[in-house]
């Protein structure tokens, strides 16, 4: 073979079984102990899951390697030195790998083929090809192998085929299988989806959730592809499909930019959230489109191509501010913002050079800005400076959750439509962005979800941000919710659900009930009915008041927690979440870890909710796409390994995989 591979060590010990004469293990990490989570098969040494029987052993051989000839003698397949296969009988496969216990712990001190450094240099080029995203053939070519062997000139350089035919296959089942481990009986997790074009287009499927140590986590799932006229049900299934694959058996909460995916959620009935980086991304691009606005960012195009030209070069040394001018990617409406920025900025240097006596002789007049332009351009920098303040914000964040949307909103209405303006091309464009950015967010469905998770996130909890109406209807939701898994336990049927007093009454117990023969004035015993709202008396004067009226009052601190109706338990966790108060820093996930005994029946809807995510992806790689380093590169892996790179790319730095 062109490269060296892996030394397979024996089956510590004496072996019951035949089987492990195929068989053997790779060095753990440490270099001294055997990694007995995987047998590897010495023919073409995949992995085979090893978990103390040999079951698997025998089907991979079985199904793998042996077959008979013409004649009914029993072959072995494996690789040759070259890669091709060819077949062994099985005394000459024993003669030629079984390896003698007198050599299994000995290598050299060269880094040869079989050596613990070839193998580490083996899956170091790996990790270098996933984390870059680059395709296979890099290594072949003369200048990777130069590197290599301007390194170390012993050096063995691993074959192409075998890092994309073995070891890519088996890394990414590797990393499955701890995906899959970690993905399994998740209560709670939420989808996200991004739709691209390469060769042709894709749909990557990511999942998140909140681990029992409260930590978020995220894992890119599954890269599929998706035609060109993929309509809403055709996405559905896919995404019903992915989701059984992944062992995804609760009802995910959907994420996306694509209008058509977030129809698809509908079909499944799964709640869905449109991205909000996406949503101030089109809001933006939609404002701009005014032609009066276009004419501008034309013409500031030109006075900032003008100065970068050599024309001008003469004037950079004496008016140094002229370098920071710059020209906007037309597809990213913040570069156009930065743009217009830097030329209100420099004004002041602009003009100056205006006057220069060699530009005077060039036809300057169509980068000039009048009067009106320059009130234009700064009024409409006023107005994009908000959306530029909600990107960064979003930047910052390294996994945005919902929860931030609903005060972002807030800040984005006091700050767009609280500015005065009399020019109406700015009236029209600020309108039109405030309509873009509202309207995805003003269905009942994502108000109410939106709603809940900013209430269950210590940080904006207080709902100040919203009208009293909404404070009150968001406590009524988290009060629902965490009712339901006692419902589930009585297994209420569906046409019982909506009956509220039957619930109440008659199931879940009332809050406060009166007693036969209290006394008290008013109270009938052949007719009493249950309280159904809790009353507010004013703390009692005496001991002796609040004994005697205690029936009534209902002093539910004083009343175990074993003695409580459901309805009783969660309205009291309720009422004591918010007296907590609201924090400031950002770490949401650590005051609910540090609470969650106090609040265990809200805490699990936190783990819910606490992990929608806001945008379908990381924020940074939606407003500044120039910083997504899978973007570029992924157009040019082959469709055949793009879903393994992809995953492995994103995942192995949560799954902490050794490559």
């Amino acid at each position: 073979m062109e490269g060296g591979h892996r030394q397979i060590f024996e089956f510590p010990g004496k072996a019951k079984s035949d089987v492990w004469r195929n068989f053997g293990f790779y060095l753990s990490d440490d270099g001294y102990t055997l990694d007995k989570t995987r047998a590897i098969c010495k023919y073409c040494r995949i992995g085979v899951r090893y978990t103390g029987n040999t079951t698997n052993l025998h089907t991979h051989y079985v199904n793998h390697h042996l077959k008979k000839d013409q004649v009914g003698v029993a072959q072995v397949m494996c690789f040759s030195d070259n890669d091709q296969v060819i077949t062994l009988s099985p005394q000459a496969v024993n003669d030629i790998v079984h390896i003698p216990p007198s050599m299994a712990v000995t290598h050299g001190p060269s880094g040869g083929k079989e050596s613990p450094r070839a193998s580490s240099l083996t899956y170091a080029i790996m990790e270098f090809i996933i984390d870059a995203m680059l395709p296979f053939p890099t290594i072949a070519s003369q200048a990777f192998q130069n590197l290599l062997h301007t390194l170390d000139p012993k050096t063995d350089v691993p074959s192409r085929k075998h890092l994309e035919e073995f070891l890519l296959p088996q890394m990414y089942e590797d990393g499955r299988t701890k995906v899959l481990a970690k993905l399994e009986n998740q209560e709670h997790v939420t989808l996200t989806t991004d739709i691209w074009l390469s060769s042709e287009r894709y749909l990557t499927i990511t999942a998140n959730y909140i681990s029992r140590s409260w930590q978020l986590n995220s894992f890119a799932l599954q890269t599929v592809d998706l035609p060109l006229d993929a309509t809403a049900g055709y996405i559905s299934e896919t995404l019903k499909t992915q989701a059984s694959n992944w062992r995804i058996t609760c009802e995910p909460i959907l994420v996306s930019g694509h209008e058509t995916v977030l129809r698809s959620g509908s079909l499944l009935k799964w709640k869905h959230l449109p991205c909000f980086a996406e949503t101030i991304n089109a809001a933006a691009k939609k404002g701009l489109a005014h032609p009066e606005i276009q004419s501008l960012i034309v013409s500031a195009r030109k006075l900032s191509r003008f100065f970068m030209s050599c024309v001008a070069d003469g004037l950079k040394q004496s008016l140094p501010a002229m370098n920071s001018l710059t020209v906007d990617d037309e597809n990213r409406w913040n570069s156009t913002f930065t743009m217009l920025e830097q030329i209100i900025n420099e004004m002041p240097s602009i003009q100056m050079a205006f006057q220069n006596p060699d530009l005077q002789k060039q036809e300057v007049r169509p980068f000039l800005f009048d009067s009106k332009s320059k009130k234009l351009c700064q009024e409409l920098i006023d107005l994009l400076r908000p959306l530029n303040n909600a990107s960064m914000l979003l930047c910052e964040q390294k996994m945005v959750t919902a929860s931030m949307i609903l005060p972002v909103l807030k800040k984005l209405e006091i700050t767009l439509l609280g500015g005065e303006t009399d020019c109406p091309v700015i009236k029209e464009c600020r309108n039109t962005i405030w309509k873009e950015i509202r309207s995805p967010y003003s269905a009942d469905n994502i108000r109410d979800l939106l709603l809940t998770c900013s209430l269950l996130d210590p940080r904006y909890k207080e709902l100040r941000y919203v009208e009293a109406v909404e404070r009150e209807k968001a406590r009524r939701l988290l009060y629902d919710a965490a009712l339901k898994p006692f419902l589930a336990d009585f297994q209420i049927k569906q046409e019982v659900d909506s009956d509220d007093e039957y619930i109440q009454n008659i199931i879940l117990g009332p809050p406060f009930s009166i007693s036969n023969g209290s006394g008290v004035h008013g109270s009938n015993s052949g007719s009493e009915e249950p309280v159904k709202k809790r009353m507010k008396f004013k703390p009692p004067a005496s001991k002796f008041e609040n004994d005697w009226l205690s029936d009534v009052v209902g002093h539910k601190d004083d009343v175990p927690l074993d003695k409580m109706s459901p309805v009783e338990m969660v309205s009291s966790e309720i009422d004591r979440f918010m007296a907590e108060k609201q924090i400031t820093s950002s770490t949401s996930l650590i005051w609910w870890y540090e609470r969650e005994k106090i609040f265990p029946n809200i805490s699990c809807l936190a783990k819910k909710y606490m992990c929608v995510m806001a945008t379908s992806r990381p924020a940074e790689h939606i407003f500044l796409p120039d910083r997504d380093p899978v973007r570029g590169q992924r157009s040019c892996i082959p469709t055949r390994n793009l879903n393994a790179m992809i995953f492995l790319n994103k995942n192995h730095q949560n799954l902490k995989m050794t490559f």
